[in-house]
């Protein structure tokens, strides 16, 4: 494994880290990507209560915008997809996140560290799924 991407994920993980424990302190909710969303542009809520929401979603994105455009971003070929698998991708983690309530930040990041059985037992479930479909799809791929 490179170095540069070693680094790249140890400063990753202290910026997502970071920002959960801000979020929870500051705010008291946890940095659960989906949910954020979610209720960002449910129309149940007032605009003055999503205005946090919606800085958090602007900063997911504009973070990685803002590095490309400075050329410190990183160049991942699975980049590289058809619209079409990029958008259909985005339903199914979508549709997991509601079934699964709550996404890999909520669950994975947040539940466990607060030692939540249920995200305990949604994070071994989504990443032993992970695991699974990564290696099936690495085989196929190798076999072609």
């Amino acid at each position: 494994m490179d170095l540069i991407v070693i680094t790249d994920s140890i400063v990753g993980g202290l910026f997502i880290g970071v920002a959960a424990v801000t979020l929870y302190v500051f705010l008291g909710r946890v940095a659960g990507i989906s949910g954020i969303t979610w209720q960002a542009v449910a129309l149940e809520n007032e605009i003055s209560a999503n205005i946090w929401r919606w800085c958090f979603i602007g900063g997911l994105i504009m973070g990685p915008l803002l590095l490309g455009m400075l050329g410190l971003g990183s160049d991942y070929e699975s980049l590289n997809r058809s619209p079409i698998i990029v958008l259909v991708s985005g339903v199914l983690v979508g549709v997991g996140s509601k079934i699964g309530s709550g996404c890999t930040s909520g669950h994975a990041v947040c539940g466990v560290a607060r030692l939540s059985k249920r995200s305990i037992v949604a994070t071994a479930c989504f990443m032993s799924s992970g695991i699974l479909t990564a290696t099936t799809l690495g085989l196929l791929s190798d076999a072609s």
